[in-house]
């Protein structure tokens, strides 16, 4: 075979290697919020699961449904009327764009440049093209001369420019690329003055032009149209800009009317006021249509305003950005979504009706990020709306109706009290917690007005850690820090949502350094101090021997404690330091006197002991593991899930034994149900019975995603919970 030959083969494979698929490329799985799905080892397993906002970035109708892709990069298909997800899609390559063309065709594309076509029912995908790099926008578009039309896309490109710091880099660029006819053309324009930022709206119209915007905020944003026959870029200008500079305010999305005028609409908040505007673009020029603002009142901290949604006299026109447009056919009038409410105008833009208010997370309804209109089943027609933290929200008749009671997306630990199963989520800056209890879902405040006469200003405590007793109340360690004088520290039980305060401390210490041991003795552990609290005051107890490489946190405490004791009997008493990741015991002498809190230096098999436990802890050779969590077992011993695998220390012993099942994962977080079965959670749910492994990987939320909590079911022996990534909650059940 002559070198010719085996050239032009290699040119022909890589010229199909765009359009076939990888091999490891799943296809869509079906969600259900409950059921029950068979084992790999035949037994059954039942599961309830509790969905969180998943983070939409786009939506497009879909037949019957309808399909979102989330901040992740996953599409997921919808039920309008349930607004539950019911199939999944997760590829090789994460999904960063999605659009519905003029045919109904749906396109996803993917951060490797693939491009996919969507099936409206099952999101299965086939792949139909390539683009140079990250995919911003795919469409398709007539090709003269051919029936099919051919793709053509956005992605982002390297292009040489100046940093915020005015130094040379190679900064993101988005590029329009025509793979059919060999055309890739830089339409940054403008852009390159503002140091790289991508294109934030797309719309194909009915001319075969692509409409390019940009929303960057206070500095701006910039408009232009490409002509994708001729490859040419168009800025659009307002009439007073022009020989100033390239800037509008931020565009959020394009509009076509049904006589194929195109509309840009946005607006801008920045510290004290609030727009909204609409421009005429397709002209090319920008002729505004409608343009209204808005300042809030001068009420705000350090220069910047809190919005007064009250002030604007006229509720009826919008003064806050634009996020969608759409027309309704029924009457030809348009609905307009504009910061966090439903607004309807007239074809021309003349008449203006407030529908309803949204609530929605966000000052400005910023989290929203499309606005479709479709025929709901046996309805008229609603409007729904992707936002980033609410999920899928559907508008009609004046309502707005949003499925997802649990908004927790990061859930570290799962507590049973006696009010309710706590998930402790530490997604915010402080935490927050959420309640599970009879059956309803609740996030729940452990905050509380301070005592009378502590300043002269009664306020918020700033944060509080939540602790739960041995007998299953709630007990938060406060610090308050919104006085004029030094911080405090807060000791309060909780009963059915009221706190008793225990006590106060003139003195501010860590409050996520606070733990209950078994025995329902109260500790904080912050610094090299260890404290115990008696009689409603916090006394020094002894001494603790931290690892000097833990991470700094802010001394604002998040909910959820640091220390995590094993249970067990004792003392000396285990507990996990979650920022340092290792094996901590408190040990005192009778009646709680001369208290230590120090390292265990814990000892694989054949290794050297170090010199002492400290260096044990510090060796930067890392003779000691990292611990994620531990249980104390029935026999005494101490279970610890560690980087090294599953290892098992004597109760008050040094020396680590491997766990004699290996699940053959990474293993983070432990626990028991009521039938003292042993649950694994990390890459995936194991349950370990008789001896047997029995993976989960059925459950349609797992797909070897990370479980962040584990904790028993309180009201099913055979039960366990599970908080996985960003995917919820799910009650499992696997009976023997």
């Amino acid at each position: 075979m002559s070198l010719r030959i085996v050239r032009s083969l290699a040119a022909l494979f890589a010229a199909m290697a765009p359009l076939i698929g990888s091999a490891d490329e799943p296809r869509s799985v079906p969600l259900a919020p409950d059921g029950t799905v068979q084992l790999a080892s035949g037994a059954s397993a039942d599961y309830e699961w509790h969905q969180p906002p998943r983070g939409l970035a786009q939506l497009v109708p879909a037949g019957d449904g309808l399909i979102a892709r989330t901040e992740s990069g996953r599409l997921l298909r919808y039920d309008p009327e349930t607004l539950r997800p019911t199939r999944r899609w997760t590829g090789s390559a994460l999904a960063t764009s999605l659009d519905r063309g003029p045919d109904g065709t749906i396109l996803a594309g993917l951060a490797d440049g693939r491009v996919m076509r969507v099936d409206p029912a099952t999101l299965d995908v086939v792949p139909i093209g390539r683009l140079r790099g990250k995919v911003l926008w795919a469409g398709r578009v007539a090709n003269a001369g051919r029936p099919s039309p051919r793709l053509v896309g956005v992605f982002e490109g390297k292009h040489w420019g100046e940093d915020y710091e005015g130094q040379r880099a190679r900064l993101s660029y988005p590029f329009v690329h025509d793979p059919a006819r060999g055309r890739i053309v830089d339409a940054g324009g403008p852009i390159h003055l503002a140091g790289g930022f991508d294109y934030t709206a797309y719309r194909l119209d009915r001319k075969g032009r692509l409409w390019l915007g940009v929303d960057i905020g206070e500095f701006g944003g910039w408009c232009a149209s490409m002509d994708l026959d001729t490859g040419r870029v168009h800025e659009i200008l307002p009439q007073w800009l022009r020989g100033w500079g390239p800037f509008l305010d931020g565009i959020t999305g394009f509009f076509e009317t049904r006589h194929g005028q195109v509309w840009a609409f946005g607006g801008l908040t920045h510290m004290t006021t609030s727009s909204a505007y609409i421009f005429r673009v397709d002209t090319g020029r920008a002729e505004p249509l409608y343009d209204r603002s808005k300042r809030t009142d001068e009420g705000g901290m350090e220069g910047f305003a809190k919005p007064d949604h009250r002030g604007s006299r006229d509720i009826h026109h919008p003064s806050e950005p634009i996020w969608g447009i759409v027309e309704d056919p029924a009457t030809g009038s348009l609905l307009v979504v504009a910061g966090r409410a439903l607004y309807r105008a007239d074809a021309r833009l003349r008449r203006w009706r407030k529908i309803t208010d949204l609530d929605l997370e966000g000052e400005y309804g910023d989290g929203i990020r499309s606005v479709v209109r479709m025929e709901g089943p046996g309805q008229s027609s609603s409007l729904y709306l992707a936002t980033e933290d609410e999920d899928l929200v559907r508008v009609a008749d004046g309502r707005a109706t949003i499925r997802h009671p649990l908004a927790a997306r990061s859930i570290v630990r799962i507590v049973a009290s006696s009010e309710g199963l706590l998930f402790f989520d530490d997604d915010e800056d402080d935490g927050e917690v959420w309640r599970r209890r009879d059956g309803r879902w609740e996030r729940v405040r452990f905050r509380s007005k301070r005592p009378p006469g502590w300043d002269e200003r009664p306020s918020d405590w700033e944060s509080a850690c939540v602790l739960v007793d041995r007998d299953g109340s709630i007990v938060t360690v406060g610090t308050d820090i919104s006085g004029r004088s030094k911080p405090k520290c807060v000791t309060a039980r909780w009963v059915d949502g009221r706190p008793r305060i225990l006590g106060t401390d003139p003195w501010s210490y860590l409050a996520s350094e606070s733990f209950f041991t078994p025995d329902g003795q109260l500790w904080n552990a912050d610094g090299d101090a260890v404290r115990r609290f008696v009689d409603g005051r916090w006394i020094p107890a002894g001494t603790a021997t931290r690892n000097r490489n833990v991470r700094t946190i802010d001394w604002r405490s998040i909910a959820a404690p640091q220390l995590v004791p094993t249970g067990g009997s004792g003392p000396p008493w285990n507990l996990v330091d979650t920022r340092s990741r290792s094996l901590l015991r408190l040990r005192y002498e009778p009646g709680y006197r001369k208290a230590r809190l120090e390292p265990a230096a814990l000892e694989e098999p054949g290794q050297k002991r170090p010199p002492n436990v400290f260096d044990a802890i510090v060796d930067p050779d890392g003779q000691s593991p990292n611990v994620f969590d531990a249980i104390a077992e029935p026999d005494g011993r101490l279970l610890l899930a560690t980087d090294r695998g599953l290892r098992a220390v004597a109760a008050d012993g040094l020396a680590m034994a491997p766990f004699p099942i290996d699940p053959g994962r990474k293993i983070r977080r432990l626990a028991r149900d009521g039938l003292g079965r042993l649950w694994l959670g990390g890459e995936g749910l194991i349950l370990v019975e008789g001896g047997k492994v029995q993976a989960m990987d059925t459950l349609p939320m797992l797909d070897r995603e990370e479980v962040r909590a584990l904790a028993a079911d309180p009201d099913h022996r055979d039960g366990i919970v599970a908080a996985i990534e960003d995917r919820g909650v799910v009650f499992v059940r696997v009976g023997r």
